[in-house]
């Protein structure tokens, strides 16, 4: 069943007395995908991978993405998709279970959208923003991260070559690269992803008034 609930919001301005109100909001009921993913030797050998350069993969990472720089503001308009490819063959928030070769397996979270696109494909910025990430990664092959918005960050993985450096001023739909299947990939694909203080949101949020504007 859907759940009603309230976010109580607490502020000040320069100093003065506290103010509070609620904000009403639904939690609905959602059936997630679940999937299992045999993985073949490389791509159960990189889930596994507990090498010192991996791990220091996903810590500059997390560090990119725990950082909010005030002055970061490019976007506040729509964002784009990515690619002009429709066929998704993952979901935001999919169930998965990894099974591996050594009989092993565990369970995690899709954090972004995949695309099922061929090789070569164009891949393009999904909104204005700074590179701050642009290599080849253990898990996710060569990557991009684009900053828009201070705590804001749009990824994109298992490309096959890119086209942007980090520090690059990017804009809305120009190509930063082409897909592939580098890093744990089982095929040719996009994964798009979109980090918000951390926190993994869904990407298609980010396609409508994300900024509440009421002009869309």
């Amino acid at each position: 069943e859907d759940t009603k609930c309230f976010l109580k919001i607490v502020y000040n301005i320069d100093g003065s007395k506290k103010m509070e109100f609620e904000l009403p909001f639904t939690l609905e009921k959602k059936e997630f995908v679940s999937e299992a993913l045999d993985l073949d030797e490389s791509n159960s050998n990189i889930k596994t991978d507990t090498s010192l350069k991996r791990m220091e993969q996903i810590k500059k990472l997390n560090g990119i993405l725990e950082t909010k720089n005030p002055s970061a503001v490019y976007q506040t308009t729509p964002f784009l998709l990515p690619t002009n490819a429709t066929r998704r063959t993952s979901f935001f928030a999919d169930r998965r279970e990894y099974k591996y070769t050594n009989g092993k397996s565990t369970t995690g979270l899709h954090y972004g959208i995949d695309f099922g696109i061929p090789e070569g494909s164009e891949v393009s910025a999904c909104a204005e923003g700074k590179v701050v990430l642009a290599e080849t990664r253990v898990t996710t092959g060569w990557s991009v991260v684009i900053e828009h918005l201070p705590g804001l960050y749009s990824l994109y993985y298992h490309m096959s070559q890119l086209k942007v450096k980090e520090g690059d001023i990017v804009k809305p739909g120009q190509v930063i690269g082409f897909s592939g299947s580098t890093g744990l990939a089982t095929g040719p694909h996009l994964h798009w992803e979109m980090r918000l203080n951390m926190e993994a949101v869904n990407p298609d949020f980010f396609t409508g008034d994300f900024a509440f504007s009421g002009k869309n």
